[in-house]
């Protein structure tokens, strides 16, 4: 039905651009007035706007105007002249006129009145066919409302003319939508009751029969305002009996009642007007434009959930009918403008060939733009589905971690196939489930473990079927249920429900859904392996800390303690002098190792460790690289194991400048807070690419056991540490820590 209104639509729509001729003036009801738009060949002071016209060929205008409400047939078939007589002042003149055929001021004129009006209510119609749910009565009432409305709206703008029937249609098509009215409004936006079949037979019926009087042309020509008229007073009483009868309802129908009155109010004066005096006032041209607010009414109500019942749910095809739209208006300019240009018929052929040639060319480099663009912003499918596993796959396997896996799931996989409704559950070797994420599921919908394995029964079935053992069917929302398996053992299950736009899943999509459940699968056992290298990395670390700690207070207690009661029992005027230095030595060496297994300084705060930190290794590269520490002064302190893993770092980060960066400065900058830490270390050095993935997994397997160390230290006390460099800019390190910060449990 959708395809037949439009093609009525795009008929009239090119009778009123093309077909009709342009006679270089307008005549405006109910006095005759002329309005010149273009003279062509004629002669200057031939015909003025504000003439009056009396007749057409001998036919006076108002013969004409009593028998019909559109020009004179033949003056759309003689497409050459015709004799005018016309009233100017008290002067009463005679000429001939020759059609000055297309202008532009003329085309302008028709191009921006409201034939595309009806176009309006056929797009209304479109969305409500394809994207609300569900299928039921008031959806088939409500887009064949808008179609009847845009084929009359359509045949009204060309009835003027009486071109192609259009007078006929106009009015047959009012027969039409008035038991059609009656009915939608009954049952909009919630039923009255159950709708009087006896009623709707006798409504039915008696709208076919008057659509069959018009078309034989034995009603008056003005009834089918009258019918007009009874389809607003039906509609308005109807909605006040919603507003009496539906309490629960009154908030929503308040707003549809004042809008709907907003909106055909004032056309229903001006058909009272008509009625009256035999003809519609200049002004319902105006009126005419708000017309479309009565489709943005219903469809409002339903997107807002107003409607109880209906919703509206995506559908990708609306993409290609708005296209087609887009396409249609570009081709009637583009034919305005070559006909305009090219005034000879016998290079139509060639230059029609040569549009639908360039279009078709435009269409494949324009045509999946306007699809990303429309699917993204206005249907929210962030990916192109045709390229839905492919990306999934490049991009999982790049994944940091499961929580970005779940959002790439979650947010763009699913929605890209215009799932609505989901959960994807973690299964232990026992079957026991954690849920990952849901989407649109309270927590009681969840399946229990006791229902996993019947699930997993009905894995990659569509329609689901009831298992052998019987029973009801467990989560009836799930209409789909797809498996997780990783060399045949079963890590996971997705549930999904309901999908745009009709809840159906074919074996192809089914097929795509498995493949991303196996990425899936794999990227979760590749995540969880990866976690418990992290776990047993973190483990090390802090091993090795426990380690340094013992080491040191060993050194310090038990050696130095040693050679201190070795010195003093040695004999000062006996001892060698090489002996002396050679004490001397050990003991500063064994501080200086003590000093690097656990900084003596941290014992008074991070600011004196990061400055005894700076003193030493200036004095290890001996004056060859400076090394500043920009830090103010503070005796701030933080959790001791905060503390030393910021160290850690800094110290870390220093040993990386010196060893790789060939650099001429090295730079400690930083604030320390009350309950906040930031540190920066920046050199001046070589620099290198520093990519964005610095997962542990990656870093160990490139050997990079010194950024390995500062990321997971950092990830112990729940610090941000970033790491910016480019080859021949240097390297900055910098690490961030709060007391709102939290560490990995």
């Amino acid at each position: 039905m959708a395809a037949l209104t439009f093609v009525f639509l795009a008929v009239y729509g090119y009778a009123m651009l093309f077909d009709i001729p342009y006679l270089g003036f307008l005549v405006e009801p109910p006095d005759s007035r002329i309005y010149v738009l273009s003279r062509g060949s004629n002669e200057p002071g031939s015909l003025l706007s504000n003439d009056l016209l009396v007749s057409i060929n001998d036919q006076t205008w108002h013969e004409f105007t009593d028998a019909s409400l559109s020009y004179p047939t033949y003056l759309l078939f003689q497409r050459h002249s015709y004799q005018l007589h016309i009233q100017r002042g008290d002067e009463l003149k005679e000429f001939n006129w020759i059609i000055p055929g297309i202008n532009i001021l003329e085309f302008l004129y028709r191009l921006l009145s409201i034939w595309w009006l009806p176009f309006a209510f056929w797009l209304a119609g479109v969305v409500v066919s394809l994207q609300v749910r569900p299928r039921d009565v008031r959806w088939r009432l409500l887009f064949l409302f808008f179609y009847l409305a845009a084929l009359a709206v359509s045949a009204g703008v060309v009835s003027t003319y009486d071109v192609l029937g259009s007078t006929t249609v106009l009015r047959s098509a009012v027969w039409l939508i008035l038991p059609v009215s009656w009915h939608l409004h009954w049952m909009f936006p919630k039923p009255l009751a159950p709708a009087p079949k006896r009623v709707l037979w006798v409504l039915y019926g008696l709208g076919a029969a008057l659509t069959i009087a018009e078309w034989f042309h034995l009603l008056p020509r003005m009834t089918y305002l009258v019918g007009f008229m009874l389809m607003v007073i039906n509609s308005f009483i109807l909605m006040v009996m919603h507003l009496v009868s539906q309490p629960d309802q009154r908030r929503n129908l308040a707003f549809y009642f004042l809008w709907v009155l907003a909106v055909v109010f004032p056309t229903f004066v001006a058909t009272i007007y008509a009625l009256l005096f035999n003809s519609f006032p200049v002004i319902v041209n105006m009126m005419v434009w708000i017309l479309p607010g009565i489709p943005v009414g219903y469809i409002y109500l339903i997107y807002t959930g107003r409607v109880e019942g209906m919703e509206l749910r995506s559908n990708r095809l609306i993409t290609v009918i708005l296209y087609s739209g887009l396409l249609l208006a570009t081709s009637v300019i583009l034919t305005f403008l070559v006909t305009a240009i090219f005034r000879e018929p016998s290079y139509y052929l060639s230059i029609g060939i040569a549009m639908t040639f360039l279009l078709g060319l435009a269409t494949l480099y324009i045509y999946p733009v306007f699809q990303r663009w429309f699917e993204r912003k206005l249907l929210d499918i962030p990916m192109p589905p045709t390229q839905l596993l492919e990306r999934y796959t490049a991009r999982v396997t790049t994944s940091l971690g499961t929580d970005e896996m779940i959002h790439l799931l979650r947010n763009e996989a699913l929605p890209s196939l215009l799932i609505r409704q989901a959960a994807l559950i973690r299964l232990d070797a026992s079957l026991n489930p954690s849920l990952l994420f849901k989407i649109d599921l309270p927590d009681e919908l969840l399946p229990t473990p006791g229902q996993i394995p019947t699930l997993l029964s009905q894995a990659g079935q569509f329609p689901r079927r009831p298992t052998d053992t019987g029973g009801e069917v467990p989560c009836k929302w799930a209409l789909l249920v797809i498996s997780l398996a990783v060399s045949g053992q079963t890590v996971g299950i997705c549930l999904l429900g309901k999908r745009d736009p009709d809840d159906t899943y074919t074996q192809a999509e089914i097929n795509t859904l498995q493949a991303l459940m196996d990425q899936t699968a794999l990227a979760l056992i590749n995540f969880e392996q990866a976690e418990q290298l992290r776990v047993l990395y973190q483990k090390d670390i802090e091993r090795q800390e426990a380690e340094r700690s013992h080491l040191a207070r060993e050194l310090h207690d038990d050696v130095l303690n040693q050679l201190g009661m070795l010195w003093m029992s040695v004999d000062e005027r006996q001892t060698d002098e090489h002996f002396a230095i050679a004490y001397q030595t050990s003991v500063t060496r064994i501080r200086e190792i003590i000093s690097g297994l656990r900084p003596g300084m941290l014992m008074y705060g991070l600011r004196f460790a990061l400055e005894e930190l700076t003193e030493e290794t200036a004095t290890q590269v001996g004056g060859d690289i400076s090394i500043q520490l920009i830090l103010p002064p503070t005796d701030i302190r933080y959790p001791p194991d905060v503390e030393l893993h910021l160290f850690r770092i800094v110290q870390q980060a220093c040993k990386n400048a010196l060893k790789h960066s060939q650099a001429q400065g090295i730079y400690i900058r930083g604030q320390l807070d009350p309950g906040r830490a930031e540190l920066l270390v920046e050199d001046d050095g070589v620099g290198f690419v520093a990519g964005e993935n610095l997962d542990l997994a990656r870093l160990l397997a490139n050997k990079h056991f010194g950024l390995a160390g500062m990321h997971e230290r950092a990830a112990l006390i729940g610090a941000r540490m970033t790491i910016d460099s480019a080859p021949g800019e240097g390297t900055r390190v910098r690490v961030e820590w709060s007391t709102n910060s939290t560490a990995p449990v």
